[in-house]
């Protein structure tokens, strides 16, 4: 990794600024201006953000180049983790999504966060503390009732999309505060002396005492911290945050009262007793929290049944990055073809996510990806600093990761880019506090190679700008689409979708509400072209529907049926597939299939009832009676 003499002029503090105001702020980034803005709006800040410190490093450099590079073995094992991920996504036709946009720009900050020194690093953990408080009191807010949460189904989610992410992203950060508030990490004792000198003569002009209350300030304020995040990650109803916060502490407790020393000098009876009442109280917990949400838990299990099948069919290199939507409710309606009398139909659902990120990573990247992140992670636990306060900060780091990473067995962490940001903290956080290796290499300052490579970092930088402009106006467009389309002002709609078509022609999500709009607006060819496009890319309930109906309209009723039966597969315990198949053949006349058809529907389990249920099968009776022979 290059270090951080490459850039000797560029004022660390700057670095350090420009990293602390994302740690604060990002989090909290929120707009009605683009569509799903509690996810988008975040991604275009952190971007933005990104190609500034891009450009910052492109001037140092064509100013004065340096020939040093030091690297840590956690760099090089990220280096290869990355490329791999890249080479093997490019392979196997990666869609341009989110999250590919995302980790482009977490490399950047990961080599941002390597040009800062160890000793500045509590200032970020600092700066990632009010991000969290604010996040956490927002929280509590629309827990009382004063905000109102982005998700109708929940009072809580803070800045983000629902629940999960949100007590996800507190987990995330509750190490650092509470290793700030064991370890007594404060901004004074982390920066340089000029910083140093600007807050010793503010404080002055405060309080001739400013200095002596340096940690106890800061102290008290990780500790209001700590129990406002509680307050907030508990009414959450997050069992991953709740395994990740306990964990994290369990750890950080451990390590700052030195409890192994202790349990060292107890007789071997002793340790055992603890040991067996530490087992019955996992045990206890376990059981506990997966009967808390049963059904979410079996629905989980199902989700890493049919996960395990696609890693089986591609265990060495996985799908490719990114491509775990485009293939897994496909995945979804084969299991379910194949068991059609199957229970777990009452908690299938339409799925994004794996909820298990390691099993996730290694659908996508394969066992190899999966050798390769568990790599960097060990490296990562192995780093030691000998010196007290860095020790103290690798523990931090240690915990966060841990923390996220039990985040991750039951959630989807690598989708949350404030949480990705906190595990790109801690990991340059170890890189930085671990032994290194220099490579020289003088030629880098030649004249002829110093130029081409600053003529190709303008243009990358350009380019990177010009692209973000255009995403950042297609999601503008896509939200205004979507908003007349909620109107069902379908015809106008269409012009917006139509504008944002070039940027976005590899977005799922973008591509199922384009086809819905087109359908509904009678324009079933061009309908039929972007659905059959959105299977390639998140194939779902709504876009087989969508299909069928087209189909439909323009009486290729077989291809019709099948799309319906595809919508059904992939969620049994739906009615609407199934509903659209009774009146197919009910209008063309298939009696026997209309009737046992809507037989079937009048007698179905209901999943949630609500007054649609309750219209549908009024209309499954007619046409039952109808059709029965």
């Amino acid at each position: 990794m290059i270090h951080k003499t490459l850039f000797p002029r560029i004022p660390v503090q700057l670095i350090i600024a420009l990293v602390a105001m994302l740690l604060f702020a990002l989090p909290s980034v929120q707009t009605n201006e683009l569509m799903q803005g509690t996810v988008s709006g975040k991604m275009f800040v952190f971007l933005y953000a990104m190609l500034i410190i891009g450009a910052l490093f492109m001037l140092k450099f064509m100013n004065k180049p340096q020939d040093r590079i030091s690297f840590s073995k956690i760099d090089g094992l990220l280096f290869v983790w990355a490329t791999y991920i890249l080479l093997n996504g490019w392979l196997q036709q990666m869609p341009v999504s989110n999250r590919l946009l995302e980790f482009a720009g977490l490399i950047v900050l990961y080599i941002a966060l390597r040009q800062i020194e160890p000793t500045k690093y509590g200032i970020l953990l600092i700066a990632m503390m009010f991000g969290g408080v604010i996040q956490a009191v927002y929280g509590n807010l629309q827990l009382w009732g004063y905000f109102p949460s982005h998700h109708s189904l929940f009072r809580i989610t803070g800045s983000f999309f629902n629940p999960g992410p949100f007590a996800g992203y507190l987990a995330s950060v509750f190490p650092a505060v509470l290793g700030i508030f064991l370890f007594k990490i404060y901004p004074l004792a982390v920066m340089d002396e000029k910083l140093n000198f600007v807050l010793n003569w503010a404080g002055r002009r405060l309080s001739s005492r400013f200095k002596p209350v340096q940690w106890p300030v800061t102290g008290w304020i990780a500790a209001i911290s700590l129990m406002v995040m509680l307050l907030v990650i508990f009414p959450s109803q997050s069992r991953a945050a709740w395994l990740a916060v306990a964990v994290s502490s369990v750890v950080l407790l451990m390590i700052r009262y030195d409890v192994m020393w202790r349990l060292r000098k107890r007789s071997h009876l002793w340790r055992g007793a603890m040991l067996l009442l530490l087992c019955i109280i996992l045990g206890a917990s376990v059981f506990g929290l997966f009967h808390l949400k049963a059904d979410s838990a079996n629905g989980r299990v199902l989700i890493w049944k049919i996960t395990g099948a696609m890693i089986s069919e591609r265990p060495v290199t996985g799908t490719g990055f990114d491509r775990f939507k485009s293939l897994y409710m496909t995945g979804q309606a084969e299991y379910f073809e194949q068991n059609p009398d199957s229970q777990e139909a009452m908690v299938a659902g339409d799925v994004n996510y794996a909820f298990n990120d390691f099993l996730q990573h290694t659908a996508e990247n394969g066992l190899t990806g999966l050798v390769l992140m568990l790599s960097v992670l060990i490296a990562a636990m192995r780093v030691t600093a000998k010196a007290k306060p860095f020790n103290d900060l690798a523990w931090i780091a240690k915990t966060g990761i841990v923390g996220i990473a039990f985040f991750a067995f039951f959630s989807y962490p690598s989708q949350i880019l404030p949480i990705k940001m906190s595990l790109t903290l801690y990991l340059a956080c170890l890189s930085s506090l671990s032994e290194k290796r220099t490579w020289k290499n003088r030629a880098i300052k030649s004249i002829p190679i110093k130029w081409a490579l600053t003529v190709c970092m303008t243009l990358c930088v350009f380019f990177c700008y010009k692209y973000l402009t255009i995403q950042h106006k297609a999601w503008k467009d896509w939200n205004q689409a979507y908003r007349l389309y909620t109107m069902n002002n379908y015809t106008d709609c269409l012009h917006y979708y139509e504008k944002a078509w070039p940027a976005l022609k590899t977005e799922g999500d973008y591509l199922t509400n384009y086809g819905k709009a087109l359908s509904m607006a009678g324009e079933h060819g061009s309908a039929i072209t972007v659905l059959q496009q959105a299977t390639s890319y998140y194939p779902n309930i709504v876009v087989y529907t969508a299909l069928g109906d087209s189909y439909k309209a323009l009486e290729q009723y077989v291809e019709a049926e099948q799309a319906y039966w595809t919508a059904w597969y992939m969620n049994p315990s739906r009615f609407l597939p199934k509903y659209f198949l009774a009146k197919l053949y009910d209008e063309t006349g298939q009696t026997e299939k209309a009737a046992a058809t809507a037989y079937e529907l009048l007698h179905k389990e209901v999943k949630v009832r609500s007054t649609a249920i309750d219209e549908i099968r009024k209309e499954m009776e007619k046409i039952y009676q109808k059709n029965r022979q």
